[in-house]
């Protein structure tokens, strides 16, 4: 019967449960379901989480990728100018955007309507590799030092 009334009237149903202090699962009202947490079982993510609350599941992974950058300023022709400040962008005739995953170029934006030079872009993208590569040992030094317990300036 309570199935045909749940199916029927599934609110009439609670309410009944809820008059006698306990819910259709057979829990207390204050009882929270059984609960399960698992770290770390995906190998193929970065992190990962398994979550079970009684018959609700949730798995989730974390795949992460450091799209390094550098952004260069075109002054006067070709002039460029790396990382430059906030002011040297206002004044600049044009700014690129190179970011990279490793060796991949992965974006490569020019703001601003002064056009480079086939010279200037190739230079751009050279500037920016290798900015990114000293960034890259940066965040290695770091990542070392944190592991270590240490600061890196």
């Amino acid at each position: 019967m309570a199935s045909d009334m749940r199916a029927i009237q599934p609110e009439s149903l609670y309410k009944l449960y809820l008059e006698c202090q306990e819910r259709p699962d057979g829990r207390r009202l204050d009882e929270a379901r059984p609960t399960v947490l698992n770290r770390g079982g995906v190998g193929t993510a970065d992190g990962s989480a398994y979550c079970r609350a009684g018959h609700t599941a949730v798995l989730c992974g974390i795949k992460a990728e450091l799209p390094l950058a550098a952004t260069l300023a075109l002054f006067d022709g070709d002039t460029l100018v790396l990382d430059p400040a906030g002011e040297e962008e206002a004044l600049c005739a044009a700014a690129v955007t190179v970011a990279w995953a490793g060796d991949n170029l992965l974006l490569l934006h020019k703001a601003g309507g002064h056009a480079l030079s086939e010279q200037a872009m190739d230079q751009c993208i050279a500037l920016s590799k290798r900015r990114t590569l000293e960034l890259k040992k940066l965040l290695d030094v770091s990542a070392d030092a944190a592991a270590e317990g240490g600061v890196v300036d």
